[in-house]
């Protein structure tokens, strides 16, 4: 009886052990997983900005300032911050028909970041679309 008590607390501390070592990685995956998910999520985010943007500029009688206001709308409906806005020609107007317009929308990681901005310090999200101006 009392042999199969002693296995038994030694085993006991057996599996705490297990678990001390295991905590910190399945922690380490489980920051890093919602992690991944934020940055997804932002980038989905400055491409539909992009996307609203661009769709804006392609229309006759647009000018940076819709583009960016259309772009300011999608960005503070999803309440991020600190983005900046390129357009390509600057400023859209007068397009000839099928002529491209660029519309790029990028922040820094830093400003997006949840957990871990240290890892990514240097890095930028970008969200880009390109479309044909309108044809008469």
């Amino acid at each position: 009886m009392i042999v199969s008590l002693r296995k038994r607390l030694q085993r006991r501390g057996g599996a705490m052990v297990e678990m001390a070592v295991t905590i910190p990685v399945l922690l380490v995956f489980l920051l890093g997983s919602v992690e991944i998910g934020r940055a997804v999520m932002v980038k989905h985010v400055l491409e539909e900005a992009a996307r609203a943007g661009c769709r804006v500029a392609v229309a006759e009688y647009s000018d940076k300032a819709d583009v960016t206001e259309i772009v300011k709308s999608a960005m503070d409906m999803a309440d991020l911050t600190g983005y900046t806005v390129t357009v390509s020609p600057d400023p859209p107007t007068e397009l000839g028909p099928f002529e491209t317009v660029s519309v790029n929308v990028s922040v820094p990681y830093t400003d997006v970041s949840w957990f871990a901005p240290s890892f990514m310090t240097d890095k930028t999200l970008t969200g880009v679309c390109v479309m044909p101006a309108e044809s008469e």
